[in-house]
């Protein structure tokens, strides 16, 4: 577990030290998946301690984008009703937290635990494909453009 929080750590730690301003909050999104699913698969496939541990550091820097990434995606798609889609947000957060352990643990006890981490990349596809149908907002679209200009003339 305190692996995994590390992880999770470095993750946000990235994000805020000016990382989500330079790159689409999309892309960061989707690179936070292909963290994730990368760890979980070597968790999966680790036949030793040090291994699962790292692979769990990775699963934690992905998922770790995940709520601030999301936050900040979810309110520029409602700039008009911000507490309309932080209340949403927040009744889709506190759901997936109370029904996830559940649903994976029955999941688990149905198919084992090691066939039960294929879930993993199939919730991935799916989280893309919900991505893929976002639209990112003009001023994300500026300010990333310009952080990348900016960049480019150091």
């Amino acid at each position: 577990g305190a692996f995994f929080l590390v992880g999770i750590l470095g993750g946000r730690l990235a994000i805020s030290s000016g990382v989500a301003g330079r790159v689409a909050s999309s892309r960061l999104l989707v690179a936070g998946l292909g963290l994730a699913v990368a760890g979980a698969f070597l968790v999966w496939v680790a036949t030793d301690v040090p291994l699962a541990a790292a692979a769990l550091v990775l699963v934690g820097i992905g998922t770790g984008m995940f709520y601030p990434i999301g936050v900040t995606v979810a309110m520029a798609q409602a700039p008009d009703a911000p507490v309309v889609a932080s209340t949403r947000l927040q009744l889709a957060t506190g759901t997936a937290v109370l029904t996830a352990p559940l649903a994976l643990g029955v999941i688990a006890d149905a198919v084992g635990v090691v066939s039960g981490w294929l879930l993993v990349p199939l919730l991935a596809a799916a989280a893309v494909a919900v991505l893929a149908t976002i639209p990112t907002p003009a001023a994300e679209r500026t300010q990333a453009a310009a952080s990348r200009g900016a960049a480019a003339a150091r």
